[in-house]
């Protein structure tokens, strides 16, 4: 029963060994893909529910007040899909959210609505802390008339962005940086009506906060004794200090100065080095983790089809030094006969191995 037992751990162990990425994915408080990046988008998460995924729909009076900020009251009454002040008829308001970024403004200019200045307001608050990339843009919808729109993207009540967009500009203006979040700090991003001329002042904003990485590492298969490589990428690599961990345990940079650089070096790889990677960046601000990714050896592993190792191939020459090898002929440059590197031979699944990779099969 013991000797049970113990084969079944044995033969399981790989089965153990995945289980344990959900421990550390939970450890790590990361997701397991890319998508996991996006922490706030205003177009994938707009919703009819106020404060769903964070984000408030809303609107200040007159000018900046972030004690002031007003949610909309009404969803679907001045439109399908839309946040509004009002409903859609004379006395009521053109301050409006909806779908896709659409905003408008209330101005003061004379109409049928009310004559009052409101700042189209959409609001995210944070649920994360660290350093983020928050991204802006912002255009007009309806270039027929008024005077523009001016937006006001605020961080902590702080204005850092301030683009104004003409009447008929359909293009409009991008904005990106990184931030340091805490928990519940607040984003404002506002639109006014220049000179309170609120007339065709449709605009389409977008607001989004990620994390700041621009490219993640990826889980990999290597081949044993050959040197693997594990990277990450952030907007600005400068302002970081990386450290690259596997499993619970931080590599020491001592013993692998690589760990301490975007680009984790693996040298001589093998079955002891597998496991689960992870990079932690770290600024002034706090620190942010990359997903997890698994790193494993292959059993074994096909040499390349360049058997001679001239750089020139798929070639006729490679296939007649490879027989010729095989057959005890000397080649100072050519590989072993051993292709399918199983520690086996001379064999006629060397020889298999051989012609289906050339052919462009894989190493079984």
């Amino acid at each position: 029963m013991q000797s049970d037992f113990s084969d079944f751990v044995c033969v399981n162990a790989r089965h153990v060994l995945n289980v344990r990425v959900l421990m550390l994915s939970a450890f790590v408080g990361i997701g397991s893909t890319a998508h996991a990046q996006v922490v706030a988008d205003s177009d994938a998460q707009f919703s009819g529910v106020q404060g769903q995924a964070g984000w408030q729909y809303g609107f200040y009076e007159s000018v900046f007040n972030p004690s002031g900020f007003h949610e909309m009251p009404r969803y679907g009454m001045y439109a399908p899909g839309v946040w509004s002040r009002s409903a859609n008829a004379p006395g009521g308001y053109y301050t409006l959210h909806g779908a896709n970024g659409l905003v408008s403004p209330n101005g003061d200019s004379p109409t049928n609505r009310v004559r009052v200045n409101n700042w189209a307001v959409r609001r995210w608050t944070s649920h994360v802390s660290g350093p983020v990339l928050i991204e802006a843009s912002l255009r007009k919808e309806a270039p027929t008339a008024g005077n523009g729109v001016a937006g006001h993207l605020f961080l902590r009540g702080q204005r850092i962005w301030n683009p104004v967009i003409a009447f008929d500009d359909r293009v409009g203006a991008t904005f990106r940086t990184l931030a340091c979040l805490q928990v519940n700090d607040v984003i404002d991003f506002a639109v006014e009506a220049i000179d309170g001329d609120h007339e065709w002042d449709l605009c389409v904003m977008k607001l989004s906060v990620r994390s700041v990485f621009t490219s993640l590492p990826e889980s990999q298969a290597v081949c044993p004794g050959s040197t693997a490589t594990i990277s990450v990428q952030t907007f600005d690599n400068s302002r970081f200090t990386f450290r690259w961990y596997r499993d619970f345990t931080l590599i020491d940079p001592q013993t692998n100065p690589t760990a301490a650089t975007p680009m984790l070096r693996l040298d001589n790889f093998r079955v002891t080095n597998e496991g689960f990677y992870w990079c932690t960046v770290t600024d002034a601000c706090g620190s942010a983790s990359t997903p997890i990714v698994s790193m494993t050896a292959f059993a074994t592993c096909c040499d390349r089809f360049d058997f001679n190792n001239n750089g020139v191939f798929p070639e006729d020459q490679d296939v007649v030094d490879y027989l010729s090898v095989l057959a005890g002929g000397a080649c100072a440059t050519c590989n072993d006969i051993d292709f399918n590197n199983n520690d086996v031979f001379p064999e006629d699944q060397d020889v298999i191995d051989f012609f289906n990779v050339l052919a462009g099969g894989d190493c079984p």
